[in-house]
């Protein structure tokens, strides 16, 4: 089942993870105290990215690591979302701060709550009531896309320019 089409369990074969690049963020031990001593589980906290703008995280239990991490895989890419790029990297400066527990978990969802608050370098030119090129001060041409725009392939500012100072 390499070539990535579904088995007659509903299940995707082996070249169905081959698209996406997984990271394993944390893997937990879990025990239950049961009448005959103790049952171990495993949890898998794990990432999911497709290398192109889109990022998911999962949570999978079972009684196995591979198990755990194989359901955490396929919860991730059932909760992708598109990150706002500029050509391959963020469109503008992240800066957090870690208020309480720093769990694994909390971490996580932190970080996604800050890439899912990124604009888009369009978002923010159409707030301002002008172009993207305007905003990036660059010529538009058929290079490099951001967004709905398409732009010059030049390299990236580090910063949107903040006309509102």
């Amino acid at each position: 089942m390499s070539n990535g089409r579904r088995d007659k369990r509903g299940r995707g074969g082996r070249g169905d993870r081959s698209e996406f690049v997984e990271n394993v963020i944390d893997i937990n031990r879990v025990s239950k105290v049961v009448k005959g001593g103790r049952r171990f589980s495993f949890t898998a906290l794990v990432a999911v990215g497709d290398g192109e703008g889109q990022v998911g995280i999962g949570m999978g239990k079972a009684n196995e690591v591979a198990d755990a991490i194989r359901k955490g895989f396929e919860a991730a890419k059932k909760s992708m979302h598109r990150v706002a790029t500029l050509g391959s990297t963020i469109p503008h400066d992240i800066l957090t701060k870690s208020l309480g527990s720093n769990n694994p978990h909390n971490m996580v969802k932190a970080t996604m709550n800050g890439l899912d608050r990124l604009r888009t370098v369009a978002d923010v030119a159409e707030e301002r009531g002008i172009s993207v090129a305007e905003l990036l001060g660059r010529k538009v041409s058929e290079d490099t896309t951001v967004g709905s725009e398409v732009l010059a392939s030049e390299p990236a500012p580090t910063m949107i320019p903040d006309a509102e100072h």
